[in-house]
């Protein structure tokens, strides 16, 4: 059982490092000025947190998106892939939700393990510089 877990797991951080990989993608791409031709995208550095978020109900964070949600208690898988480098997260609960500057609204959040649901960064609930949600792709 411990074994499932863990590949659980592990699967669920490749799906969200290849979804980095369009986000980063689509969002960095340079281009050629003389042929407008794809050149290169690079992180210097990416850093990679995954941890477990509690929220109030079993939407954790994505309820009102024609979700029906009950009332108990859930935690959510949270994958935030940061890069100084362009100062963005791409914040990860359970599935990609939005991309976000990183300032102190942000670190505080993740210092507590507390970021905000898709919900509240779409209907602009939070202190968070949001840069992209997930159904504005």
């Amino acid at each position: 059982m411990h074994l499932a877990n863990n590949m659980e797991r592990i699967q669920f951080v490749i799906n969200c490092l290849a979804e980095c990989e369009k986000l980063i993608k689509k969002a960095y791409f340079l281009f050629d000025e003389d042929n407008d031709q794809y050149q290169s995208w690079m992180f210097d550095e990416l850093s990679i947190h995954y941890f477990s978020q509690l929220w109030s109900n079993t939407g954790c964070g994505w309820a009102g998106k024609g979700m029906i949600v009950g009332h108990a208690f859930s935690h959510s898988k949270n994958f935030v892939a940061i890069s100084k480098q362009y100062g963005v997260a791409f914040v990860f609960i359970n599935r990609y939700a939005y991309t976000c500057k990183l300032n102190e609204a942000f670190n505080k959040a993740l210092i507590e393990n507390n970021l905000p649901g898709y919900i509240d960064a779409k209907e602009g609930k939070t202190e968070l510089e949001i840069i992209e949600l997930a159904d504005e792709k």
